[in-house]
């Protein structure tokens, strides 16, 4: 089998297993209810943040850049969308650069991990990590 089948494969593999963990919940993962309401605190987060950096113009609130990351990588893991490296931290105001920097961070510390696009080589994909996802999830549960 060629490797790009044996990638598609593996990719569908990966989305049947959390769709299955996201309607049943696994014991490990949360059920879709509780998801739910993470993604919801995580789209708030993000609404407040945005809210901050508008009213408050001439101050400077761009010290949590992994934090606004993780933020928008949870919420594309909970609504299955994808996520461009370049892109990732636009609606924060993050520089392309900076937001770079953070992504390989937050890769090194095994929270994001990158992957091909299938139809375009040139394009990757970033999200969060089996770990990135469990201490978001840690996180939400800790707050709410």
């Amino acid at each position: 089998m060629p490797d790009i089948e044996k990638d598609k494969l593996q990719e569908l593999a990966d989305i049947v297993q959390k769709l299955t963990q996201s309607i049943e919940g696994d014991g490990q993962y949360p059920n879709r209810t509780v998801r739910q309401n993470f993604l919801k605190e995580a789209r708030q987060e993000l609404r407040r943040r945005s809210l901050k950096r508008s009213v408050f113009k001439e101050i400077d609130f761009n010290h949590e850049w992994a934090w606004d990351i993780l933020l928008e990588l949870y919420v594309s893991h909970c609504t299955g969308s994808a996520v461009n490296p370049t892109s990732a931290g636009a609606d924060a105001g993050i520089a392309q650069s900076t937001a770079l920097r953070w992504i390989g961070v937050l890769e090194a510390a095994g929270l994001v991990r990158r992957r091909p696009d299938t139809l375009d080589k040139r394009r990757q994909w970033i999200g969060l990590t089996r770990e990135g996802v469990k201490r978001m999830e840690s996180y939400f549960q800790s707050t709410g």
